[in-house]
């Protein structure tokens, strides 16, 4: 058998916490919520790269729900559900800023935290 190229060269991949799968914090999510959240998390890392930051000095990004919903794969109405999803559970801050321009999105961390998983792996035996 051959070996397999988990990683590919030149490849990018979207980093999602486990903990909302397996840990209190997304027992109530919605999958669509995970979801936009790492992509969210991966524009944050995007936006600190690019020095994108408020005169507070705190990273924001500019993520449409537009974009949400063709990411997503969702239409416009549960892309904005989903955002919102995100507000209540304070994990997005957006502040509107009016006139046809985009929100400015804060993305938190997560707050409390999870054993980790114990599960998986290989097993020999």
């Amino acid at each position: 058998m051959g070996r397999v190229e988990l990683w590919p060269e030149g490849e990018y991949y979207l980093r999602i916490p486990k903990r909302l799968f397996e840990g209190e914090e997304g027992r109530n999510m919605s999958v669509y919520a995970k979801l936009l959240y790492g992509i969210l998390l991966d524009a944050t890392e995007i936006s600190r790269k690019n020095g994108c930051f408020d005169e507070s000095g705190e990273i924001f990004v500019y993520y449409s729900v537009q974009n949400a919903a063709r990411i997503l794969g969702c239409c416009k109405e549960k892309a904005i559900k989903t955002f919102r999803e995100l507000e209540s559970l304070r994990l997005v801050t957006r502040v509107k800023k009016g006139n046809g321009r985009q929100d400015m999105i804060y993305v938190r961390p997560l707050k409390t935290t999870s054993k980790p998983f114990a599960g998986g792996g290989c097993k020999f035996g």
